[in-house]
């Protein structure tokens, strides 16, 4: 039986964690669409073409030197794991900013494409996600907390890899990031008739979880 599940919601707000612990409990292939803008936005920003992204040619010849490959939550660049690298707020401003150009969407969402119609369930979280990639999706989620919440969390995860972190700097950047993904044109982060919101902010990852599984029926 195929079954879909698209996750949408705001930077930080426990996506990643919920959908690893569907993935786990259910059987589902986790497919995260961010972490491919952010293993691009990374390779783009070593190259210093970020501020190139008009020049097509260039940007797209340079993404294809690289062979980016997903395994569950993992990122690989040319077989190295950039998961950790993939973390910072200046590779999540950098997978914003090439978000919003419809070749790179072309590019990346054709990667995509090829692995949702391999697996039979399939759980996918991104931005625009159910409207772009999963429209005929089973579920459909938007998990979103406040501002304030997520760069605590954001902060405490970047320290848990011993990264320097500042508070304010994170909640200025999740503001930018925030504004930048509602406001887009190209698959801006937004919810449908059909789409279950869930509000973390004062959830534990059980609690949120808890109130997943009544929705999942597979």
């Amino acid at each position: 039986m195929n079954y879909k599940i698209a996750v949408d919601g705001t930077a930080g707000s426990g996506k990643s964690t919920i959908c690893k612990l569907i993935a786990k409990n259910y059987g589902f292939t986790f497919i995260s669409t961010g972490g491919f803008y952010r293993s691009y936005g990374y390779i783009l920003k070593n190259a210093n073409l970020l501020n190139n992204l008009d020049d097509e040619e260039k940007i797209l010849s340079e993404c294809k030197k690289y062979d980016v490959k997903v395994n569950e939550d993992n990122f690989f660049i040319n077989n190295k794991n950039v998961t950790s690298l993939l973390k910072s707020e200046s590779v999540s401003l950098a997978a914003s900013s090439i978000a919003i150009k419809q070749y790179i969407r072309n590019f990346i969402k054709q990667k995509v494409m090829d692995l949702i119609n391999t697996y039979p369930k399939v759980l996918m979280d991104g931005r625009g996600i159910a409207e772009e990639f999963m429209p005929d999706a089973n579920l459909k989620f938007y998990f979103f907390s406040s501002l304030k919440v997520r760069a605590q969390r954001r902060k405490k995860e970047l320290e848990s890899l011993n990264k320097k972190s500042n508070f304010f700097a994170i909640y200025v950047d999740l503001f930018k990031r925030d504004w930048k993904d509602k406001h887009r044109k190209l698959a801006p982060s937004k919810t449908s008739f059909d789409t279950i919101k869930i509000n973390t902010s004062h959830k534990s990852i059980d609690d949120v979880f808890s109130e997943v599984k009544k929705y999942i029926k597979v």
